[in-house]
């Protein structure tokens, strides 16, 4: 789930505030990926726009431009749009953009995937529940702010399909180590939740600072769902 963390954590970050990660392998520590995004805080309107560099030596790089928008009312998390075009040798191999209607409840989902020559376009029927894949880190850290045990949503993919989702908090600090320096965190674990199976599914680790804004600190988990490598993901701020 490498897109997950493509803009990173940034619901509470202060103004046109830079922010950087990377993502290695969990076995070996190659280095898979760079991101650097900067927040711009419009009062309740929150602008993350992003750069994200894959390395792949077999087929070239892939360096991906996102923007997401999204708004903040007291507790409520409101998803608004998203756009992402990425690149291979300068030449554009993906276009997607995510927008969503409240008005009308319903979601618009566009994938252009020149590179394979397909393209997926869906509209849903929308609520608080779904909550796309590209902002899950700020969705997560503003539920560590009210303090649950757990919560059950849908996160929905940039084709417009989704799955439903259980991530469990811990209220119990450990110390978490990112670009050499430790911060207290909370974890928080999430996977499919499909009942009894989904004790047979890996999970996924978010690690949020424990001091308010709850900033994410790291990821652990698959780089694109089972069967993918491990891998692990620190931000700096």
């Amino acid at each position: 789930m490498a897109l997950i963390c493509l803009l990173g954590s940034a619901a509470f970050a202060t103004a046109s505030q830079k922010t950087v990660s990377e993502t290695r392998l969990k076995d070996g520590g190659e280095l898979v990926s760079k991101n650097e995004f900067t927040v711009i805080n419009k009062g309740e309107l929150i602008i993350v726009a992003g750069r994200k560099d894959d390395f792949d030596k077999e087929k070239g790089n892939i360096v991906t431009y996102a923007t997401a928008e999204y708004m903040i009312l007291g507790d409520d998390f409101t998803f608004l749009d998203y756009s992402q075009k990425s690149f291979r040798a300068q030449k554009l191999i993906i276009n997607s953009t995510i927008k969503y209607e409240w008005r009308g409840l319903v979601g618009s989902f566009f994938l252009e995937d020149i590179e394979n020559n397909k393209t997926y376009k869906k509209d849903i029927d929308i609520d608080g529940r779904f909550i796309p894949v590209q902002v899950l880190s700020e969705y997560l850290s503003q539920k560590i702010s009210e303090k649950i045990n757990d919560v059950t949503f849908k996160l929905t993919f940039p084709t417009g399909d989704s799955i439903g989702m259980k991530a469990t908090f811990s209220n119990e600090p450990i110390s978490v180590e990112a670009f050499g320096k430790a911060y207290g965190c909370y974890t928080v674990e999430m996977k499919p939740n499909f009942g009894f199976i989904s004790g047979l599914i890996p999970s996924s680790k978010y690690y949020f600072e424990v001091a308010s804004p709850h900033r994410l600190i790291r990821y652990e988990g698959t780089k694109g769902g089972p069967g993918t490598p491990d891998i692990i993901q620190v931000f700096k701020y």
